[in-house]
């Protein structure tokens, strides 16, 4: 009979043991694991904006036409995306984000309020380091009335026929200096555009997002149809 009561009472211990176990991994299994992100403006004539992640602001100072926030943390998984305008809080564009943990990722803000088409889209940025001697470069398109784009690097094409909000993969290219520029159609017309070129170094051992952006028919020339390049690493 004492055995008996030993072994119940044996065989309790271990089952508060296993559930005490499997608590504890369901609250290891819910930790936060975090990734990186970093907003992109390149919303011609939306001003400066904020990036909120599930109702939070996390641009730590508004993001200006043609510049980067840079990358902070967050948590990982799916969430909510708001730009919003920095001066007046309008909400400008809302979109799913799905986060891997310990990662890159750029999120691009593009369009116009003029138009009531600004819109938001991210990529994730690998930024695994190039070959001895190489620079890793990739293209987005970011002008809503542009069909499609290429990209010149001296005379090569280098990425062709990209649409609007695509993100093209990374690709490796000698690091040195390159006259870069777009070549696009006309939309509404036969000829073919070409931005204004100039000489872009890209370093070795670097990462580089090169943007379209701008938009047509701007007399300015800082919202002419261009290039922006920015550094990922």
């Amino acid at each position: 009979m004492r055995i008996q009561i030993l072994f119940n009472r044996v065989c309790c211990f271990a089952v508060l043991i296993m559930a005490f176990a499997a608590v504890s991994s369901c609250k290891k299994s819910t930790s936060t694991a975090t990734t990186s992100v970093q907003a992109i403006n390149a919303s011609p004539d939306a001003g400066t904006v904020n990036l909120f992640l599930s109702g939070n602001l996390k641009t730590t100072a508004p993001v200006a036409y043609g510049n980067s926030s840079g990358y902070f943390s967050t948590i990982a998984g799916n969430q909510t995306g708001e730009v919003k305008a920095a001066a007046s809080g309008t909400t400008l564009a809302t979109f799913p984000v799905s986060l891997g943990a310990n990662a890159y990722y750029s999120v691009f803000v593009t369009g116009q309020t003029s138009t009531n088409n600004v819109t938001a889209f991210y990529a994730q940025d690998k930024l695994d380091v190039p070959s001895p001697g190489k620079a890793k470069i990739r293209f987005v398109h970011a002008v809503a009335d542009v069909p499609s784009v290429d990209l010149m690097l001296n005379t090569n094409t280098v990425f062709s026929a990209l649409a609007y909000t695509v993100v093209s993969d990374y690709v490796e290219v000698a690091a040195g200096t390159y006259s870069i520029r777009a070549t696009f159609k006309v939309p509404g017309g036969t000829g073919i555009g070409v931005t204004t070129a100039f000489n872009q170094t890209f370093n070795n051992a670097k990462i580089y997002t090169v943007v379209f952006k701008g938009a047509k028919g701007a007399t300015s020339d800082a919202l002419k149809l261009g290039l922006g390049v920015m550094l990922n690493n």
